[in-house]
């Protein structure tokens, strides 16, 4: 899931995939969150204007008192509000049997945030999910997802979705013929006063030239 997945309030989707999960603790599932808030302040109501006493008005010798104006305006119906919902049980998996186990992702905010869980905190013993749940409960919120992935930890090959569920890998690159394998895609020890930083696999050589400020 590379592209970004937003969901307006009171929306979900489920994603299947393609083969059964269980709540082995091995596998994880990573995501980035967030919330825009959607909500606008309310605007003021208009004040109604203050007519003072009309006084005394005089036609042709004859005072006329007058007393106090009645303003034609008529006040606008208020609507009833519909109270605000704050749901952070955003993402969670299904199955057969209406199956459906939802987590929480804390402290959401406009910025994305990455989340893990473990399936194992997910289903419980004998449940078995074949979609992940997207869902957004809100009813002021847009939630966003991105870089779903869900990843067997123990490296164990046949487990997972092709399509959905990566195997978690060391880092493997060649410099000038030299084999580098690292447990993470920041790489900072391979060449002097460099950091590299791994996207995605190449497999083509890449040049890359070192300039001394």
């Amino acid at each position: 899931m590379n592209e970004t997945l937003s969901l307006d309030p009171k929306t979900s989707v489920e994603l299947p995939v393609d083969k059964t999960l269980t709540g082995r603790p091995e596998l994880l599932l990573k995501v980035k969150i967030r919330a825009v808030d959607l909500l606008k302040k309310p605007l003021e109501e208009p004040g109604w204007p203050d007519l003072q006493n009309i006084g005394k008005v005089t036609v042709r010798d004859v005072d006329v008192e007058g007393g106090k104006a009645v303003s034609r305006i008529q006040e606008l119906e208020k609507k009833a509000v519909e109270p605000e919902v704050l749901d952070d049980s955003v993402i969670g998996l299904g199955g057969a049997r209406n199956l459906e186990r939802m987590v929480e992702a804390p402290d959401l905010t406009d910025a994305f945030k990455e989340y893990t869980f473990r399936l194992s905190d997910v289903l419980s013993e004998g449940d078995a999910a074949d979609r992940v749940i997207f869902a957004n409960r809100n009813t002021g919120r847009r939630i966003e997802f991105k870089d779903l992935v869900i990843e067997d930890s123990a490296g164990r090959a046949g487990v997972a979705p092709s399509h959905l569920v990566q195997q978690g890998q060391d880092a493997v690159l060649t410099i000038d013929g030299v084999k580098v394998q690292r447990e993470t895609n920041q790489i900072d020890d391979a060449m002097k006063g460099v950091n590299l930083e791994l996207k995605s696999a190449s497999a083509k050589e890449v040049a890359l030239t070192v300039r001394g400020l």
